[in-house]
């Protein structure tokens, strides 16, 4: 292929006897074949792979905005004093009140 993108004839021959080549220039055709299919394979795969962890992560960071929003808000309620212990979390709150008191006798 030149400047014109023209072909000649005789290019054209020299160039399809080339890809025909005899028979021992065969393999390494078929290889080449071989690895251009494992690596649109191997393509496709890292794509699929790409999809499902971006999904995956999607997913559990929303899970975890949930979470954190939901402790966040039962935080709030406790300060504002309208909530009461919800969990195992307020013996540490508990222990310190009461060392407070102990401490202001």
């Amino acid at each position: 292929v030149h400047e014109q993108k023209v072909l000649s004839v005789l290019e054209l021959a020299g160039a399809l006897l080339q890809l025909r080549g005899s028979r021992d220039s065969l393999h390494p055709l078929l290889i080449r074949d071989d690895l251009r299919q494992a690596h649109r394979k191997l393509s496709n795969n890292i794509d699929e792979f790409r999809l499902r962890i971006t999904s995956q992560y999607q997913e559990e960071i929303s899970k975890l905005e949930d979470h954190l929003g939901k402790r966040l808000r039962e935080l709030e309620r406790r300060a504002a004093g309208r909530g009461g212990p919800s969990n195992g979390d307020d013996r540490e709150d508990e222990k310190e009140k009461g060392e407070g008191q102990s401490n202001q006798q």
